[in-house]
């Protein structure tokens, strides 16, 4: 089995106050176009970053960004296949504060 690099990927959303919007009206396409690389194994975990995890139930919550696991040879690669993302086309992210991490992976649970 060849190895994969592991990626550490977190990106903020935009610092406007169209980005939650831009989100809402994107996360369809954004899936669909993950959807290929998850099932893949390249995109191993995925979600919004919160601001602050609620204390209380049913209080929505503050999504800030992006934060990810992938598996990937570079972080050119990386780049390239975020800037082709609908979040990113769409308003949501700022990939110019993009922080992309390679780590090695000590253990992983199967989900």
């Amino acid at each position: 089995m060849a190895f994969e690099p592991n990626w550490l990927i977190q990106i903020p959303d935009q610092s406007n106050p169209n980005a939650l919007r831009a989100r809402q009206e994107n996360v369809i396409a954004h899936m669909a176009h993950n959807k290929p690389r998850i099932d893949a194994g390249h995109i191993v975990m995925t979600g919004p970053m919160v601001a602050s995890h609620s204390k209380s139930t049913g209080e929505p919550a503050v999504l800030k960004g992006s934060v990810m696991v992938w598996k990937a040879d570079s972080e050119a690669d990386i780049r390239a296949q975020l800037s082709e993302d609908p979040f990113a086309a769409g308003g949501v992210w700022d990939l110019d504060q993009a922080t992309i991490v390679p780590f090695l992976c000590a253990m992983r649970k199967q989900l």
